[in-house]
């Protein structure tokens, strides 16, 4: 059986879990930072309102309501059904990668004004990307700070979530040979700079894209 771990906690219905289904694949997962809400004050005009990750999302709607007429935009297909949760139906939903997100949100956002409710480490892609072009207002919602002390799992295939994820991780232990993935080119940017060569990264930066990768032919795990 291939064991998998992953830097995120999984719901129940999480895609990745049916994997474990059909005997292959053992996966676990468990976020290595540590978060806690921040206390904002009254949101500012705004034209739209764009988040990076459920985290924001959940964070941000412990607090406030989408205000009305306020449209709405999203990193990814994750952070979109979170949206849903609550309620909201995103008119934007990018596909994870910053550079092409960037770019498809800039069409329907241009001159106008957006929020980005965000973590206090963040990397503030989207941003940096449309300062410029858009009026970007940042929001920091919540903290994400590296857990100083966990124990280092025992595994096949390493999926790392985040550039702090990954962070927390190498600052305890160094690589042993897993297979690496990594969510986003942000992250593999990341870890590449540790000197690992081979980095996966799916398709979509949702957990159904790292089931796709997961499960294609073409890979060889063994």
């Amino acid at each position: 059986m291939i064991s998998v771990f992953i830097t995120r906690e999984l719901k129940p219905d999480s895609p990745l879990l049916t994997l474990g289904k059909h005997g292959k694949f053992s996966i676990t997962g468990h976020s290595l930072l540590q978060f806690e809400k921040i206390v904002f004050a009254p949101l500012p005009k705004t034209d739209w309102i764009f988040f990076y990750s459920s985290n924001a999302v959940r964070f941000f709607m412990e607090q406030v309501a989408i205000p009305l007429g306020v449209e709405v935009g999203c990193m990814g297909t994750g952070t979109a059904e979170t949206l849903r949760q609550f309620g909201v139906e995103p008119r934007f939903i990018g596909n994870g990668k910053p550079e092409e997100t960037a770019l498809n949100f800039l069409e329907h956002c241009q001159g106008g004004r957006v929020l980005f409710p965000r973590a206090k480490h963040s990397k503030q892609s989207i941003q940096k990307l449309l300062r410029g072009k858009i009026i970007d207002i940042d929001l920091v919602a919540y903290s994400n700070t590296k857990k100083k002390i966990f124990r280092r799992p025992v595994c096949d295939i390493i999926i790392f979530t985040s550039p702090l994820n990954a962070e927390a991780f190498f600052d305890l232990y160094n690589y042993d040979k897993e297979i690496i993935i990594a969510i986003g080119t942000t992250t593999r940017s990341y870890i590449s700079r540790k000197g690992i060569e081979k980095i996966l990264v799916p398709q979509t930066a949702d957990e159904a894209g790292l089931k796709e990768l997961l499960s294609s032919p073409e890979i060889e795990w063994s």
